[in-house]
């Protein structure tokens, strides 16, 4: 109720190997695009008045963002882990296509989880992407529509 959900998709060739042109993000832009998903969702925070809560992972009692964060690629979830300014929930699945019975069930995980929250950063396409895709992640998308967000509760994050 008090966490704010981050939905990072890097595109199927970034995250999975897969031979096509969906790239979002890559390389060295995964780090500059995680770090611009946390400003997006800090500012969507304190838009939607999410309150700081004890960071129960320290031993003392600092009050911390809470953010969930669905992505489709490893090297970003491994960075999530190491966060030290926020509190990042995560699965512990590792991300994998949707060709797989593993990967359907990661990914209905995340979009129940990511429908949960009190509202949603989603990264839009860059403007240089090639390919068939929508702006926003139709997977994010659907999230928004099962948690009944409105457009207000959302917050597109351009990482270009």
């Amino acid at each position: 109720e008090n966490v704010l959900g981050i939905h990072f998709r890097t595109g199927d060739s970034t995250a999975f190997g897969v031979a096509n042109s969906d790239v979002r993000a890559a390389g060295s832009s995964l780090e500059q695009g995680y770090n611009r998903m946390l400003q997006c969702a800090a500012k969507l925070a304190t838009k939607l008045n999410i309150i700081p809560m004890i960071d129960s992972r320290s031993s003392s009692s600092i009050e911390k963002l809470h953010f969930y964060l669905a992505t489709d690629n490893q090297h970003v979830k491994d960075m999530a882990m190491k966060e030290e300014k926020y509190v990042i929930h995560l699965t512990s699945d590792k991300p994998s296509a949707y060709l797989r019975a593993d990967g359907d069930r990661s990914a209905f995980l995340e979009l129940y989880l990511l429908s949960k929250t009190k509202g949603l950063v989603i990264n839009q396409l860059p403007k240089n992407y090639v390919g068939h895709a929508t702006r926003l992640s139709t997977f994010a998308q659907l999230a928004m529509n099962i948690g009944f967000m409105s457009d207000e509760d959302t917050l597109p994050c351009s990482l270009d």
